[in-house]
């Protein structure tokens, strides 16, 4: 049944737009939520976004314009029945000018309790009364007492069986609201619900509280790790090829996570952390396993020209082990390509190279010159327009290079030129095919400063011969991302598109209207003393909304 989560999504943006002057803190309404909860999710100060609305329209408004956030207004102001973005409106809702929200998951998010803050309660159940009808049949309403306290039940007939969408109750000051299969026994214990029941009494619930930190404005924490997890595959596999997943043996070491979104002027921030058991910290540790820094010629990649930059410093045998286990299919079809190569190549690749490899890499992409570029160039030949390249850290380059020339004869036969120049000292291979009898680079690849670089474009791999890159990681194991969306802007807007087709020239000009509009998106991940951690921040380009 899908009316729980629709239902969710009406009382989200209803309370989403529902305070003008909250407190921070949001602790009371997570009170009500038990330890054994799948996971919570909390909004501390939904005020807040209302408050920055405009603002963060003006900072992000090509990515969500005004008119898409008011036509959604008015979507949910007809089904609601009134205004959630005006103080008229909330009052008529029954709605108070501040509160936390906190609501808990089951099932993987299919049965959920709501915890609102309720100002009046007869209004309240009249705007719960037009919600729950404008999304699921209402056959019955009953009412009954629970120890004293009144519950209401929308209940819906399929024949002779009755099943229960949606029960609220009013209590010391909230509106609870279950909804799903369980909806009911989770207001049920709800009212019941002590101290110590609650989820803040639960371990992993406070070791996400403190790793996450206290700058956040919503945040889903998962206390039970893998059971919410397993229970969330199950949910989405229904809709997506994912059967299976939930039972693959490594969801057993995750012991929680948790998530937390935050906003400050025009930057979105998003961290996560995965807390692990022993086995789980001991199979990230090895993944992470770096051989300390990395070279310069690692980081030489990293060009100012640059739209995507990745970097990552980890374990070769750490990372082959996570993919391809001992004893599964995937390594059986590993150790066929070890012994394929040493047949063809007469190299022993798991020998020979991946001992000297370091762990460090690091890849870099971006756009060539579009000046001038017509629309038909683009529509022939998109992926041409992209240079890129890569640099592997190695103790000895010498010897990569060594196994690359036992390549030469079969790029040859198949009708490749294998040459080579030199820049500034450094000997440069390249790998061309003549293409209209005009030659045409494929790849070409070097050593330098403990690192196999190699580039698809020759005036890219110039660069490259002397460039200095930043570390993105500080010398510590994990991966960083980073897009640069100013480049990507700069170098799609020299792109001549007078001879694209109307509707084209309408959908590129929005992207670009997009890309305008951001700066950068950064991304880390990152072993913890406890597990993994991750963090993404969105900056915006100030000023560049409407």
């Amino acid at each position: 049944m899908r009316f729980p989560l629709r239902l969710a999504s009406i009382l989200a943006f209803a309370t989403l737009s529902s305070c003008s002057g909250c407190q921070k803190g949001g602790g009371e309404a997570r009170r009500f939520v038990g330890k054994e909860a799948e996971a919570i999710l909390e909004v501390r100060d939904l005020s807040l976004l209302v408050r920055t609305r405009q603002k963060l329209l003006a900072n992000f408004g090509s990515v969500v314009s005004s008119q898409q956030v008011e036509g959604l207004q008015q979507e949910v102001t007809l089904r609601l029945g009134f205004d959630p973005s005006t103080p008229e409106g909330l009052a008529a809702a029954g709605l108070p000018p501040s509160g936390s929200v906190a609501v808990e998951l089951k099932d993987g998010g299919s049965s959920a309790l709501w915890v609102l803050p309720v100002a009046d309660g007869k209004k309240f159940a009249e705007t719960l009364d037009k919600v729950v009808r404008a999304r699921a049949t209402v056959d019955e309403v009953s009412k009954e007492k629970v120890e004293g306290q009144e519950l209401t039940a929308f209940v819906s007939a399929f024949g002779a069986e009755k099943i229960s969408v949606a029960t609220y109750t009013l209590h010391q000051g909230f509106g609870l609201v279950g909804v799903g299969s369980q909806g009911k026994a989770m207001v049920l214990a709800a009212l019941s619900r002590k101290p110590e029941t609650a989820i803040e009494a639960h371990p992993e619930y406070q070791a996400q509280v403190q790793a996450l930190g206290s700058s956040w404005e919503a945040r889903l924490i998962s206390p039970s790790g893998a059971l919410a997890l397993q229970g969330a595959l199950r949910t989405a596999s229904r809709a997506l090829p994912l059967r299976g997943l939930d039972q693959h043996p490594d969801l057993a070491r995750l012991k929680s996570a948790g998530w937390a979104l935050d906003f400050s002027g025009n930057t979105a921030k998003v961290q996560g952390r995965l807390r692990l058991d022993p086995e789980g910290l001991q199979k990230s540790k090895a993944l992470f396993a770096s051989r300390g820094a990395p070279s310069p010629g690692v980081l030489a990649v990293d060009l100012p020209r640059a739209a995507i930059f990745l970097q990552v410093a980890g374990s070769v045998p750490g990372l082959l082990e996570a993919i391809a286990p001992a004893g599964t299919p995937p390594r059986a079809k590993l150790e066929a390509l070890y012994a394929k190569l040493k047949s063809d190549l007469s190299t022993d690749l798991e020998k020979e190279v991946l001992p000297i490899l370091s762990g460090h890499a690091a890849v870099a992409v971006g756009l060539g010159d579009l000046g001038g570029r017509g629309f038909e160039v683009l529509m022939q030949n998109p992926l041409g327009l992209l240079w890129s390249a890569a640099a592997i850290g190695v103790e000895d380059p010498s010897a990569l290079l060594a196994v690359e020339r036992r390549l030469d004869p079969g790029l040859t036969a198949q009708g490749l030129q294998i040459g080579s120049r030199e820049v500034g000292g450094i000997k440069i291979r390249s790998v061309t095919q003549s293409i209209g009898g005009t030659p045409a680079t494929l790849v070409e690849s070097f050593g330098r400063e403990k690192a196999m670089i190699l580039a698809n474009e020759p005036v890219i791999a110039d660069q490259l011969a002397t460039s200095v890159g930043k570390d993105r990681l500080g010398g510590q194991p994990g991966l960083a991302l980073e897009v640069r969306f100013t480049e990507l802007s700069r170098s799609v807007a020299a792109v001549d598109l007078g001879s694209a087709p109307l509707l084209f020239r309408s959908m590129i000009a929005k992207g670009m209207e997009t890309l305008a509009s951001l700066d950068t998106l950064t991304a880390k991940v990152h072993p913890t003393e406890d597990g993994i951690g991750m963090e993404a921040t969105l900056k915006a380009r100030v000023g560049t909304g409407p």
